[in-house]
């Protein structure tokens, strides 16, 4: 008898040990973006699912994203601030309907995902109760944004300069520079991060190396760009790396100066 209480006693502690993940893996989100419905007819979010959603994330502490426009600055220089909400529904006319949603992280890992059915009076009255118990567990946290809990996508290492903003403006105050060497920035708006770069020749080509970014994905050394003249006067190549840091490669005229 103590040994059918004693494995009692550890089952309701591990589960309240997951309980306790699940309130530290959603306590590293600051914001959420919530899907919202389109229907073959042209329609959005007939039952009000993605709406009522958008209403609980909310009054938990939530702060809502729709759509890509006009996002918070921090949430550009850190996407895995954001976890993503997803929602299915079923649709029968008699029986029960189901709702589900699933929410994934910036790694496109699934944080959590759950389904609610309900067989209510009417279709309207399935769907609120469905919404409802998918929601059920995220209603019960005690939900704290935390940065020290949020995720972090581990990108390649990338090829460094030894050089720092002090050391590189002494090397352009002390050489003859060329064509398209010295120290550029871009201001950020809604849709582009702030960037401050150096090019630098090295041998026959250039290199465009960080010196302050607006997000953590890029380190002040790390080398974005190698830029290279082509056959063509004024013309260069330059074969940069994405946010991902995957290679692109683009051609660019330079005129009065600038590229």
């Amino acid at each position: 008898m103590k040994n059918k209480y004693l494995y009692i006693i550890l089952a309701l502690l591990l589960l309240s040990t997951l309980k306790g993940q699940s309130v530290q893996n959603l306590n590293g989100y600051k914001y959420v973006g919530v899907d919202i419905l389109q229907y073959q007819s042209g329609r959005t979010d007939i039952w009000g699912i993605s709406a009522k959603l958008i209403n609980m994330f909310n009054a938990k502490g939530f702060q809502i994203i729709i759509g890509t426009d006009n996002l918070p600055q921090e949430l550009i220089a850190n996407p895995c601030l954001l976890i993503r909400c997803f929602i299915e529904h079923s649709s029968v006319i008699s029986g029960t309907n189901e709702v589900r949603i699933t929410l994934k992280n910036c790694l496109d890992q699934v944080v959590y995902t759950k389904t609610g059915g309900a067989m209510g009076l009417s279709l309207q009255d399935d769907y609120n109760k469905a919404t409802k118990r998918s929601f059920s567990e995220i209603e019960t946290l005690n939900y704290k944004y935390s940065p020290f809990l949020t995720p972090e996508i581990q990108y390649p290492s990338v090829e460094k300069v030894n050089e720092t903003e002090t050391s590189f403006r002494s090397y352009l105050d002390s050489v003859k520079t060329e064509q398209i060497e010295g120290i550029f920035q871009s201001y950020a708006d809604n849709n582009i991060e702030y960037y401050k770069i150096g090019i630098k020749k090295q041998n026959k080509k250039y290199i465009a190396f960080i010196i302050d970014c607006g997000n953590k994905i890029w380190k002040p050394k790390e080398i974005k760009m190698y830029i290279e003249s082509t056959a063509m006067n004024n013309v260069f190549s330059i074969k940069y790396l994405l946010r991902t840091q995957v290679t692109q490669l683009e051609f660019l005229s330079l005129k009065n100066e600038v590229l």
